[in-house]
């Protein structure tokens, strides 16, 4: 069993995130708050879950739970740094909540999207070095006129838990400014989220699968721009850019690489960047989890006469509302938890390779078809890739026999999904960031 104890890792996470709020200027706002926030456990649980931290740590125990001793003291401060990125990650990720269908009324949008692909253009940059030295960092400073107005909190997927917490913080504290600067302090989190990029491939280039990490860190960040470009993309490109775009390529290579270092593996295959099976995994993984993310498990995986029996139900739907979006949205309230993947995006306005290009049709009828054929060939690749994934981990797990399964690692990662998006996206088993306790007072 993956032997670090819950209470030495989680003393380990905080430690590294207090280390982390040094890539911030001295003078932030938001890294008191982390601060503050870090320095009482009550509301340090309620905001580890919000930051997703809480939810990653638990993927984390479960994907590395089978892989044999793992001495804490090595492999603890690896995956303290991946899940320092994550956290930050998620900051950057929400300033994107609402851009692929953006809200006539939402003034901030177009601001936003050019923050965005401002951020990964500096992250493609910083990355882009051999080693990213610790000593020199890219100072966003020049982005912060552009983002001025825009809402931290309002950027999330939980903004009256942030909301909680920042009251109960301005009562403590009384910063200068209120708490208008507090959440609109989005340059320092963001300077944050690239350094703590540049700390993983620091840590993670040296080591077996490094150069995947990097390669794969990159590709997230060229990916989001493409995604956010007004030009039309056909199914299979959307399929491409959702891979690249949802970071587990890099998590996953990344995992790979430190457990491997741990245990003293040093698998051939992944030192040689021309190597399928390893990629072929990675890639599947990744396509797998996109369509878990945005279709849901139970939609990928219920049997086609059922499935046709809704997909009649949604289509009759959208001949009698104004809007696709308004059929998806009534289905999805009759359906349980089934189309609760695509709610979520529909509510948000997030990326979603079933919805792209079918909210903003003026024919509701002809968008629900589009919608129930892109369904039909997501469920498809679903199936392609999930075969894809089996195969390639058994290869993995052939080249290290003897040692540990680092395949399994892969389809433990996957599994971790399947049942997470199986749920309600407004729960905290069916999403990473949502508090767990909602509508509480913050301290």
């Amino acid at each position: 069993m993956f032997t670090t104890t819950t209470q030495f890792f989680d003393r380990a996470q905080v430690a590294a995130i207090e280390r982390s709020l040094e890539y911030m200027p001295p003078d932030s706002p938001y890294r008191d708050f982390c601060a503050w926030a870090l320095d009482d456990p009550v509301r340090s649980a309620r905001w580890l879950q919000v930051t997703d931290v809480t939810p990653v740590t638990g993927l984390t125990r479960y994907v590395l739970g089978e892989l044999g001793e793992i001495a804490q003291a090595e492999l603890t401060p690896y995956i303290t740094v991946m899940n320092v990125y994550l956290m930050y990650e998620n900051v950057s990720d929400n300033l994107a909540i609402g851009l692929a269908c953006p809200d006539p009324s939402d003034t901030s949008s177009s601001v936003r999207k050019q923050v965005v692909h401002d951020f990964n253009e500096s992250m493609m940059a910083r990355l882009a070095e051999p080693i990213p030295s610790a000593a020199k960092r890219i100072d966003l400073r020049g982005l912060a006129p552009l983002a001025d107005g825009i809402s931290l909190f309002r950027q999330s997927l939980a903004e009256d838990e942030h909301r909680l917490l920042s009251r109960a913080y301005l009562r403590e504290r009384e910063p200068k400014g209120g708490v208008r600067v507090l959440e609109q302090d989005v340059i320092a989190p963001l300077q944050a989220n690239i350094e703590s990029a540049a700390e993983v491939a620091r840590t993670v280039l040296p080591l077996p699968c490094g150069e995947l990490v990097r390669a794969g860190l990159i590709a997230r960040y060229a990916a989001v721009n493409r995604l956010l470009s007004d030009d039309e993309r056909d199914l299979e490109e959307n399929l491409r850019l959702g891979t690249d775009s949802i970071l587990v390529y890099p998590t996953l290579a990344y995992y790979l690489a430190v457990v491997g270092d741990a245990l003293g593996l040093a698998p051939g295959f992944s030192r040689r960047s021309g190597d399928l099976p390893l990629q072929e995994g990675l890639r599947a993984a990744a396509l797998i989890v996109r369509l878990l993310n945005d279709v849901g498990s139970l939609l990928l995986e219920i049997d086609d006469e059922p499935l046709a029996e809704v997909l009649r139900s949604v289509t009759e739907s959208s001949r009698q509302e104004r809007s696709a979006r308004v059929a998806l949205i009534a289905e999805a309230s009759q359906r349980g938890n089934l189309f609760t993947r695509i709610a979520k995006d529909i509510e948000f306005g997030e990326f979603n390779v079933c919805l792209d290009g079918v909210l903003s049709s003026g024919d509701p009828v002809a968008a629900v078809e589009r919608f129930c054929e892109r369904l039909h060939d997501v469920r498809r690749s679903y199936r392609g890739a999930v075969k894809t994934l089996k195969a390639a981990s058994a290869t993995i797990n052939a080249c290290t026999a003897g040692q540990a399964p680092l395949g399994d690692l892969l389809s433990r990662f996957v599994g971790f999904h399947q049942r997470m998006y199986a749920e309600s996206h407004r729960s905290t088993a069916g999403e990473y960031a949502v508090a767990q306790a909602r509508g509480q007072a913050a301290g």
